[in-house]
């Protein structure tokens, strides 16, 4: 619906749209100019007689006006940049930027003007329904901008001159992508990008970064990212890195990323290439909060390779560095075919917060393709969630809420929590102040490791784990709760049910390999809960090492989800 955009165009701007003049009088610019690939070279700017080139339209107009571009068999090369207040907008019928032919479209073939980009933005501007393709290097570039919308553009073939784009935490390398927009310094950044189709290049999807003591807010809406190869200027390999979405923080800045409606597809470029759909690092004192709803991931193809995930979050750096927060909520949405894990937090922080909420989400079939290997945890790897503390001397708290989930299919574990090292031959494993993780009215089902593992094998200063009304089974383990030494966790309450925390039970813990193993000094309350028969469970389905102690009655007597 174009109505109400046009009629909030001022009356000068509305005349110069229906007559096809400019709006104002001689002697002062237009609020509207217009610009078409292949016109003829002269034009005045005017929709009769639009301009030819992007260079002309650049250098005419003024902050505050609108540019429309026109559909043209060609495209617009050598990229613009945009003035504070500018719109750069497709004419009225050209607003489809899904549709092949004649689409308005704009390029950067070169690094000769603006470096390669093809759009960059200004503070307050706007671009709209556009096809953006086959930039020398970002579709779209934004540095210390604020109040920026992008909207419903078809953004493809960027990064053309395979360039580094980006050098981000521990020295990794990223190329350039379709969105790239970064805060820094003192810099308030606010944005609103829905409704575009990012696809087809051998690049990122995009880009958000923050440094210094700057602020962002990214809002992305019905965005779809697919089909992205990893660029040939990268190591080939485990660090290769293409992602669908890639941001970080560092030093004092704060970035806040909200994520409505994404759908990914193969992302990748199989065993050359590290994909994680969604990629982030958090550095410094920096802070995150991270909301994603109505997530889509799929792998259609198979290019994800052996260490693809659907969003991994790296979190502090294994430094003194102390004081970050990061804070993930992800809601309704589905992962699956995923070939290493669905959804990964490494958390290296030094007295840090780490709050961590999956609500009413679907992860399934992950790392299919996966090899058990001896080096990493003997519990598994391609987890359908994996949550690993990886400092030694973290002393960072960390809060998990899993509500209304499914976890399942998994090579690995359903949901995996420990402070481990990377492997097992890796560096030492990471010391914990506080530990709470909330389980209600989940799946964990069919996994070949563990339907819940919580393993620690440093230290934990408190444990606090409950469960309420789900279901584990067809589970190799169905629960494993396991204290590597005696003492390693300081306190601990686990409560499946008449416990301390407050659990009624109601869950159903049935058709395991082994429904429970426990190790360590854990002592568990699991009553009022299901074990597939009514007398509770069958002696050999428990494994109780080092002191550990179930208490299952009473019972249930029937299944509470017939």
């Amino acid at each position: 619906m174009l109505v109400h955009r046009w009629l909030s165009l001022p009356i000068a701007a509305l005349c110069a749209v229906v007559l096809g003049v400019p709006a104002a009088s001689a002697g002062t610019p237009p609020v509207v100019w217009w610009v078409q690939a292949g016109a003829t070279p002269g034009g005045d700017g005017s929709a009769q007689h639009p301009f030819a080139t992007l260079a002309d339209v650049e250098a005419a107009s003024a902050p505050g006006s609108t540019i429309q571009v026109l559909p043209s068999a060609l495209a617009l090369d050598g990229g613009i940049a945009l003035k504070p207040g500018q719109t750069l907008a497709a004419a009225p019928g050209g607003i489809q930027p899904r549709m092949a032919g004649d689409a308005p479209t704009i390029t950067n073939s070169t690094a000769g003007h603006l470096d390669g980009a093809a759009v960059v933005v200004a503070d307050h501007t706007v671009v709209r329904g556009l096809r953006i393709d086959g930039a020398y290097g970002p579709g779209i570039r934004g540095r210390d901008v604020n109040d920026v919308e992008i909207d419903g553009n078809l953004i493809t073939g960027f990064d053309q001159g395979q360039r580094v784009a980006a050098v981000g935490w521990l020295g990794l390398q990223f190329a350039e992508a379709g969105i790239d927009i970064r805060a820094a310094g003192s810099t308030r950044s606010v944005l609103d990008i829905h409704d575009n189709e990012i696809a087809a290049a051998d690049g990122n999807g995009t880009i958000f970064r923050t440094s210094g003591s700057a602020t962002m807010n990214a809002r992305l809406g019905r965005n779809s990212i697919h089909d992205l190869g990893l660029a040939s200027v990268l190591p080939q390999g485990n660090f290769g890195f293409v992602e669908a979405i890639f941001f970080d923080s560092s030093d004092t800045s704060s970035l806040k990323l909200r994520v409505d409606g994404l759908s990914v597809d193969d992302i990748g470029s199989g065993t050359t290439s590290n994909a994680d759909a969604i990629f982030s690092t958090l550095d410094g004192i920096s802070q995150q909060r991270v909301d994603i709803r109505n997530y889509t991931f799929r792998d259609s193809s198979g290019v994800g390779g052996p260490r693809a995930s659907g969003g991994e979050f790296v979190t502090g750096i294994p430094t003194a560095t102390s004081g970050s927060r990061f804070s993930l909520r992800v809601a309704d949405s589905d992962i699956r075919d995923a070939q290493a894990e669905g959804l990964q937090i490494d958390d290296f922080s030094k007295g840090g917060d780490v709050t961590i909420k999956i609500l009413d989400t679907v992860i399934s079939h992950v790392g299919l393709s996966q090899t058990p290997d001896p080096a990493e945890h003997p519990l598994g790897r391609a987890d359908c969630l994996e949550i690993t503390p990886r400092n030694p001397a973290s002393g960072s708290d960390y809060a998990v809420t899993l509500d209304g989930d499914r976890f399942d299919g998994c090579t690995g574990n359903g949901v995996q929590v420990w402070n481990g090292p990377a492997t097992l031959s890796d560096v030492v494993a990471a010391a914990v102040d506080d530990l709470s993780i909330d389980v209600r009215d989940t799946v964990l089902a069919g996994n070949g490791g563990a339907g819940l593992l919580v393993d620690d094998v440093g230290t934990i200063g408190d444990l606090a784990l409950r469960a309420a009304r789900t279901t584990v089974t067809g589970n190799a383990t169905g629960l494993a709760l396991l204290d590597a030494a005696p003492g390693a966790t300081a306190a601990s309450t686990i409560d499946l049910g008449g416990g301390d925390l407050g659990s009624r039970g109601r869950n159903r813990i049935f058709g395991n390999g082994l429904d429970v193993r426990a190790a360590g000094s854990f002592a568990i309350a699991a009553t009022r809960n299901w074990w597939g028969d009514p007398a509770g469970p069958a002696p050999g389905q428990l494994a109780l090492d080092g002191g550990a102690t179930l208490a299952t009655d009473p019972p249930l007597d029937q299944d509470p989800q017939p």
